[in-house]
């Protein structure tokens, strides 16, 4: 059987190579295997390209990771450099983006970062695709206030988790990190939400103020 990881994450034609049973997989067993270490709910952050399949991916991807116990942070439809840069600079555990890059529509991909919003090493990949081979077996779901949770808002994301990769409490203040619970952040894709909350309090950060950031940042 060929590897399930290629060059750049997991991808096939949506629905049919790749599957929302595979999405799940790959979130049980890549939550697990990039958070196995930590002694509290880590988080993992979500995003996507705008492929109409990214969204039943994306629901898939997120249930495997609450199932395993750790939180997804859904930030929608952003570029691939996005989730590398957000997941280093916001302090989570990892990150995933599902994008198939170049390729026709119906196709979509899974590529996942560590928390220094590096791709994997094929050392990484393969226990992840061994887990799943071997149907996660040695794996604990947690069951009540252990499995983990999404957190978003209607036009944009608001995130609020409490990860705390240095161990401490959720009410740790972080500069520039996700883990205080009265630190709110939203990325927006425009000047209002769709449920009219917007993002006009100065206090979170816009997305457009993002994109400008973004550019001045190499990816390698």
């Amino acid at each position: 059987m060929s590897r399930m990881f290629g060059t750049d994450g997991v991808r096939g034609v949506a629905n049919e190579e790749l599957t929302p049973l595979l999405a799940m997989q790959l979130g049980q067993a890549g939550a697990y295997i990039l958070t196995r270490e930590n002694k509290h709910k880590p988080t993992i952050m979500v995003g996507c390209d705008t492929r109409i399949s990214g969204d039943m991916l994306a629901n898939a991807l997120m249930a495997g990771i609450c199932s395993v116990g750790a939180n997804a942070v859904y930030v929608g439809v952003i570029p691939t450099p996005a989730i590398a840069y957000l997941t280093k600079k916001y302090k989570v555990e990892a990150g995933v983006v599902i994008s198939a890059s170049h390729n026709p529509m119906e196709f979509n991909g899974i590529k996942f970062f560590d928390g220094n919003g590096y791709k994997l090493p094929d050392a990484l990949e393969d226990e992840i695709e061994e887990l799943i081979k071997n149907g996660m077996t040695g794996v604990e779901f947690p069951n009540g206030s252990g499995v983990g949770k999404v957190k978003g808002c209607q036009g944009g994301i608001y995130q609020s988790c409490g990860s705390d990769r240095s161990g401490g409490s959720d009410r740790h203040e972080d500069r520039g990190g996700l883990r205080g619970r009265s630190r709110p952040l939203y990325f927006c894709r425009g000047a209002s939400s769709a449920g009219g909350g917007g993002c006009s309090d100065p206090q979170h950060a816009r997305w457009d103020e993002y994109q400008r950031e973004l550019r001045f940042h190499s990816y390698g």
